[in-house]
């Protein structure tokens, strides 16, 4: 009888995938641990995109062994609707959180602890001329965390959520000062951030006296900069 070679690729096909779709599941039940180390208001003048003159070995190391992207885009320049944006995978615009600063949520105080001023008690302190609030995503909208607690996760997170809304409690499993991943259950895997405030915008004027580590004239400014010493001297800083 011949052998009909079209049947055998296509058998040979279907080997291959199903093989591939055995390992792809095989890989999927492993759980890993995930460590999210987040920090603010930071460009890549670091050395290991590149730039001269600063040295970051730390960062440097972290890219060497893991991933480096080179084309990552923020959704608006600021920090808390991008904090927002990455916690729900959604547009600032499409959630209502891109007005900057909509209250006072960096850290978890509780529904109890959330208050909002009035518009009396704002006006003519620190440029406010509306009244804090909450934006309220769809109720289809969900903390990505909200994802990884059903998948089997202890969610963790030390401890900001400045997301422009009151966090829901279904996104952490702890979320404090004192949150850690060591709290984990053993037969459980974690995913715990940790937020580092040392690059925020606010810390350039607490440190603005310090003594630099850099030479300002051997720190390259990117385009979008202006070259001017104060620029220089500030991303030092950051």
């Amino acid at each position: 009888m011949p052998i009909n070679i079209e049947k055998m690729k296509f058998l040979f096909a279907l080997l291959v995938c199903f093989s591939t779709l055995t390992t792809w599941s095989q890989n999927r039940s492993e759980k890993y641990n995930i460590l999210w180390l987040s920090c603010e208001d930071i460009d890549p003048i670091l050395a290991c995109y590149g730039a001269e003159g600063i040295q970051t070995p730390n960062i440097d190391r972290l890219a060497k062994e893991g991933i480096r992207y080179e084309n990552a885009y923020s959704t608006v320049g600021v920090c808390a609707p991008s904090r927002s944006s990455i916690i729900t995978g959604v547009y600032p615009v499409r959630l209502g959180t891109h007005n900057m600063r909509t209250a006072i949520h960096v850290t978890y105080k509780g529904i109890d602890g959330e208050t909002y001023p009035s518009y009396r008690n704002l006006t003519g302190k620190r440029g406010r001329n509306i009244p804090y609030y909450s934006a309220v995503p769809d109720a289809e909208i969900k903390c990505f965390t909200e994802y990884l607690r059903a998948a089997g996760y202890y969610c963790t997170n030390n401890a900001k959520c400045d997301y422009q809304f009151y966090p829901p409690f279904t996104a952490w499993d702890e979320n404090s000062r004192e949150a850690e991943y060591e709290n984990a259950p053993e037969d459980m895997p974690f995913f715990s951030v940790y937020n580092f405030f040392v690059t925020h915008e606010s810390r350039i004027w607490a440190k603005e006296n310090d003594p630099l580590l850099t030479d300002p004239n051997e720190v390259i400014v990117p385009d979008y900069y202006p070259d001017i010493p104060v620029i220089s001297h500030e991303s030092i800083l950051i």
